[in-house]
């Protein structure tokens, strides 16, 4: 997917490593351009990359501004 596809509104923080202690945990949040919808935000490498996935493959297939935008069509 590229930005015009909607993932302008993902936010991924990798985190801090300082001398081999995490300082920061990664993170993530989303918010739809189109339709608004939020999720997270998440923390942890399991959830920052579950919620990639979530927003790159289950979002568009129920992203309001997206079906009513494929109806117009």
């Amino acid at each position: 997917m590229t930005t015009a596809d909607g993932l302008s509104g993902l936010h991924v923080d990798f985190g801090v490593d300082h001398r081999g202690y995490r300082v920061r945990p990664p993170r993530a949040r989303y918010v739809c351009t189109a339709c608004g919808t939020t999720e997270g935000p998440v923390y942890g490498h399991d959830q920052v990359r579950a919620l990639v996935a979530r927003v790159m493959t289950d979002h568009p297939t129920y992203c309001t501004a997206r079906t009513e935008t494929s109806h117009d069509h």
